[in-house]
């Protein structure tokens, strides 16, 4: 005879097997079906639950306090002077980073990530004026994506002028410029793991006879940076680039900053990158060991000697600038020698402009990867010339 318990038993057997697949996407990072979208707007009211796109509510920080783990808050144009600490996962979401402004106020971190078990994003916006001890524009101790997004006129007493990170960091088709540190790292330091594509590190500045002008990887964190093009910091040791931990360079460009190019560099690789004009030397450590080939140092000073490096070579480079991208890269001149002396089994799909790799640059021997962040283009990369007479931009 059949239990009485038996009609129970088989519903949590069913109840089971449909939360079964609800907690195996949470446990895989799948924001939920439940997730919901809330708004944000400088013309907007905090009351309610914000999700209202037609009645949004007025500050970030009363948004979030609506949310739950995976929601979206959608920030409309506008600056908000706030300090936002994240205690779950969310995606803040602007409408472009010249229009949604997060503004620090010099009072605290502009945002600060903290554990959940999904990433964080934040996309589409700028992130400007935050002052602390640690990563007064961004810092993370979790899982956080940032996509499209400007961290500038940061300022920090100790770590990470733009960013502090001490999780697990994703950076894509971003500008991380004119923070400032007055001891490490002026744009970024990393002491856990970093993704970084398509981005650019210009004008952050270590203060003090430290090191990191734009980005230092600490002691035992991991970095990989593709298509990333770092110019105009500033600092003693390691201007572009300090990594006392493990970093892996593909098509990177790091050129005319204020002091070595690359600082120390422990452990890693580099391959298809341009170091060119840092006023204390390219490289203040010799490079051999960690080269995978076809690097170009326009001095002698990386020691670069593996397959298809050049040493001693002008890397004939245009100034920083927007070509037909939001992210400024260094244009190569048609007969510069990185023009199509790329490694093809290393080339990245797009450059940081997410322009299609290889392009026939020198209209001879068919397309071939370019060295560095940016792919030249005969069509768009022609330097600038000025008619003197009428100021007219040819």
């Amino acid at each position: 005879m059949k239990s009485a318990l038996f009609p129970f038993r088989v519903l949590l057997v069913l109840l089971f097997l449909l939360v079964l697949p609800i907690n195996a996407a949470a446990d895989q990072g799948i924001l939920s079906p439940l997730a919901t979208d809330r708004y944000v707007s400088t013309t907007g009211t905090d009351s309610g639950g914000c999700t209202n796109p037609s009645n949004p509510c007025r500050t970030i920080n009363y948004a979030f306090d609506q949310t739950d783990s995976g929601d979206t808050i959608h920030i409309a144009a506008g600056e908000y002077v706030e300090n936002v600490s994240l205690f779950h996962a969310v995606n803040l979401e602007g409408a472009g980073t010249t229009t949604t402004i997060l503004n620090g106020d010099a009072f605290s971190n502009v945002v600060y990530v903290f554990s959940d078990t999904i990433p964080t994003t934040i996309s589409h916006l700028t992130i400007r004026n935050g002052a602390s001890e640690y990563g007064a524009g961004v810092g993370n101790i979790s899982q956080l994506i940032l996509d499209d997004v400007i961290i500038e006129d940061n300022a920090v007493t100790s770590q990470g002028g733009g960013i502090y990170n001490d999780g697990d960091l994703t950076m894509l088709n971003s500008i991380v410029r004119n923070n400032t540190s007055s001891n490490v790292a002026g744009g970024m330091i990393n002491h856990n793991t970093a993704v970084i594509e398509n981005s650019t590190f210009t004008g952050n500045t270590v203060t003090s006879s430290y090191y990191g002008g734009a980005i230092h990887n600490n002691a035992d964190a991991t970095m990989e940076l593709t298509n990333v093009t770092i110019s105009g910091n500033q600092a003693d040791n390691g201007a572009g680039l300090n990594n006392t931990g493990t970093a892996d360079l593909v098509n990177v460009t790091i050129a005319n900053n204020t002091g070595d190019g690359i600082g120390n560099f422990t452990a890693g690789s580099v391959v298809n990158s341009i170091l060119s004009g840092n006023t204390d030397g390219n490289c203040g450590v010799v490079m051999t060991s960690y080269s995978l080939g076809y690097n170009l140092d326009s001095g002698a000073s990386c020691g670069f000697t593996g397959s298809g490096d050049m040493q001693d070579t002008p890397a004939m480079l245009q100034p920083l600038r927007y070509v037909n991208s939001s992210i400024p890269t260094h244009s190569p001149l048609v007969d510069s020698p990185v023009v199509d002396s790329g490694d093809p089994a290393h080339c990245p799909y797009t450059d940081a402009r997410g322009v299609t790799r290889p392009i026939d640059g020198d209209g001879t021997g068919g397309a071939i990867c370019d060295r560095g962040a940016h792919e030249y283009d005969p069509a768009t990369d022609k330097p600038r010339t000025f008619i003197p007479l009428v100021g007219r931009e040819l």
